[in-house]
This record gives C-alpha cells, sequence and structure tokens, in this order.
C-alpha cells in the first residue's frame, strides 16, 4: 500500500524498517511517497535519515523524495524503571539506570495524542479515533 502512494503517513516506534526487510530499495521506495512519517527511538536510525544521500551507502536523490520525517527521541530500556515479561514465564522488575538525554522522553510520555492530531491534519481525508 505504501509504496503505491495509498498512505499519507507511519507512525515507527523502535524500529528500524531499512535495517530489517530484505529489499532496501523497495523500502525507500515506499518511504518517499509518504507526506509525513514519524519516528520514535532512541538512536538515529537509517530510516529516519533515508532520505539523505550518503554515496553508495544510500543513493537516494533528495529532491524527489516528498516524506517530511519527524524524529521524536525516546529512552532507553535502561532509562525507565519497569517490568520485563516474556514467553518464559518469568517477570521481572528493573529501575532506571539514569535520566534519559535531553529532549528523549520515555514511551509513556512521548506525545502521541500531539503526533496524532498532526497526522489528522495532514490528512484531512482520513478520521479515525486516538
Amino acid at each position: 500500500m505504501m509504496e503505491q502512494g495509498a498512505l499519507n503517513g507511519c507512525l515507527i516506534q523502535g524500529f528500524n524498517l531499512l535495517a530489517a526487510f530484505p529489499d532496501k530499495n523497495k523500502a525507500v521506495r515506499a518511504l518517499s511517497r509518504l507526506k509525513y512519517m514519524v519516528v520514535i527511538d532512541p538512536l538515529r536510525t537509517e530510516t529516519a535519515s533515508f532520505w539523505q544521500h550518503h554515496d553508495e551507502f544510500n543513493d537516494v536523490d533528495p529532491s524527489k523524495i516528498q516524506t517530511e520525517v519527524f524524529r521524536l527521541p525516546s529512552s532507553c530500556f535502561a532509562e525507565e524503571s519497569g517490568s520485563v515479561a516474556n514467553s518464559s514465564r518469568w517477570l521481572q522488575w528493573h529501575w532506571a539506570a539514569a535520566e534519559p538525554p535531553a529532549e528523549a522522553l520515555h514511551d509513556g510520555k512521548n506525545p502521541r495524542q500531539s503526533v496524532h492530531a498532526s497526522a489528522r491534519a495532514l490528512s484531512p481525508g482520513r478520521r479515525s479515533k486516538p
């Protein structure tokens, strides 16, 4: 759907799409057709900077990419207190080792409502509940 231009925007949280998908060129073409993309991640990922030309490593023409990218830094697991559970039926609690740097917010405190409101403003034909 994204590659055909059927989607206006995309919210990516904690996932590096270009590193995970087998066909990077197809993923870049698809991301290039979005109007906006919001990336919430503690690290600068390849996905968040897909529109930048980096010689042979990312040979794209930024003038042909219409996507506006918003990067919202978030904290990593060691910067927030919480529990971890998995399918092995164990539960583990951990305390925050440090505060997140600068503007980084915890996942629960990231401005999702603001992001959703901005996305609705950019996509006036589609309405969904926040």
